[in-house]
C-alpha cells in the first residue's frame, strides 16, 4: 500500500504560527526560513544542513527538530527523524503535529501499533486533527482493521469534508468490505472534489468492472457462504441475539486472532466468524455479544471503547 500511500505531514507549512527566537533572531530567522524554502522545494539535504545549523546555534528550537525530522522521513531516514521528534517533543510536548508525525515515521518503519499510539496521543490532545484521524485510517489499513479504519476516514471528513484522500481510502476501504454501492458514491464524491486527479476515476473503473464480472458469475439467490472459523479454541460464538457488536473484520486471520485474545483478556465475550465474499476474499470477522436489545449493544460498546480503545460498531445479527 505504501507505494500509493498519501500520508500527511504535520509540519509549519501547514500549521503555520508565530516564531521566536533568541539574541541572534536575524541570523535564525534567515536559517528557518531558508530551511522551510528547501524543505518546500524537496531540497533535503539542503533543508537538513539549515535546520541542523539553526540547532547549532539555537539547541532549544522545537520547530528546527520537528523540521528536520520531516527532511529525515523524505530522505528515508526514519530513526534520524524519529530522534529529531523525540527532542522536538522534549522541548515543546504541547506542540500541535509532533505526535502525529512520529506516528508517519513509524508508519514507515512498518511499526503501525506504534504509530496508532502516537495518533491516540495527537487526538487526545487535539481532537479537531482531521491530519492525525486520516493517517490513524491509514495505519488501520495496513492491519487490516477495516472498521476502524473506515471510522478514522469518516471522522476525517466529518473534520475536512473536501479531504480528497480520505474520500478516496473510504471507498477503498467499502470496496475491500464489500459495500460495493457505498463505494462508488465515495469514488464520485472525490471525482467531483478533484476532477483532475486520477486515482478515484482508475478505482471506480476498476470497482464497476469487477462489479460486472461477479454479477456475471454469481449464482441467483445464493446467499454468500458463512463458515466458522477452521481454530475450534477460539470459535466461542454465543447463543443468536437480535444485536452484536462487531470490532474488526481482516483478511489475514492472525489479525483477527490477536484482536479476540486482546478482547478476551478483558473479559468480552469475543467470537471469530469467517465470512467469504462473492469476489472470493475472505474476511475473519472478530464480533462481541449477542444482545437481545440495544441498549444493552450499547453499554457494552461503551464499556468496550472505555476499556480497549477499539472503535466498534453494532450491527444487526441475522435471522
Amino acid at each position: 500500500m505504501k507505494n500509493r500511500v498519501c500520508i500527511i505531514f504535520a509540519c509549519l507549512v501547514m500549521t503555520g504560527g508565530i516564531f521566536t527566537f533568541s539574541a541572534s533572531a536575524s541570523s535564525e530567522q534567515d536559517l528557518f526560513n531558508s530551511g522551510m524554502k528547501f524543505l518546500a522545494a524537496n531540497q533535503l539535504e539542503e533543508a537538513i544542513a539549515s535546520f541542523s545549523r539553526l540547532i547549532s546555534i539555537s539547541p532549544d528550537n522545537a520547530r528546527a527538530y520537528m523540521n528536520r525530522g520531516e527532511a529525515y522521513i523524505k530522505s528515508n531516514q526514519y530513526d534520524m527523524a524519529i530522534a529529531d521528534f523525540e527532542k522536538a517533543l522534549q522541548l515543546r510536548p504541547g506542540l500541535k503535529g509532533i505526535y502525529s508525525n512520529l506516528g508517519v515515521a513509524w508508519y514507515y518503519e512498518e511499526k503501525y501499533e506504534r504509530a496508532i499510539e502516537n495518533y491516540n496521543m495527537e487526538i487526545q490532545q487535539f481532537p479537531d486533527s482531521h491530519i492525525a484521524f486520516f493517517n490513524r485510517g491509514l495505519c488501520h489499513l495496513e492491519i487490516e482493521d477495516y472498521a476502524s479504519a473506515l471510522e478514522d476516514m469518516q471522522k476525517a471528513l466529518e473534520l475536512k469534508p473536501d479531504l480528497y484522500w480520505a474520500v478516496c481510502y473510504k471507498g477503498d476501504i467499502l470496496a475491500i468490505i464489500d459495500e460495493t454501492d457505498q463505494a462508488k458514491s465515495a469514488y464520485e464524491t472525490a471525482l467531483a472534489l478533484a476532477p483532475e486527479q486520477d486515482y478515484a476515476r482508475e478505482q471506480l473503473a476498476a470497482l464497476q468492472e469487477t462489479a460486472a464480472v461477479v454479477a456475471a458469475s454469481a449464482p441467483v439467490d445464493e446467499p454468500d457462504p458463512v463458515a466458522e472459523t477452521d481454530a475450534p479454541e477460539l470459535d466461542v460464538v454465543a447463543e443468536k441475539g437480535r444485536y452484536h457488536i462487531q470490532t474488526g473484520a481482516f483478511l489475514q486471520r492472525r489479525n483477527a486472532e490477536r484482536q479476540y485474545r486482546s478482547l478476551t483478556e478483558n473479559q468480552f465475550d469475543a467470537a471469530i466468524v469467517s465470512k467469504e465474499m462473492k469476489n472470493g476474499k475472505t474476511f475473519h470477522i472478530v464480533q462481541v455479544g449477542q444482545f437481545e436489545t440495544i441498549t444493552e449493544a450499547r453499554n457494552t460498546l461503551s464499556a468496550l471503547k472505555e476499556k480497549t480503545g477499539i472503535v466498534a460498531f453494532i450491527q444487526n445479527t441475522p435471522p
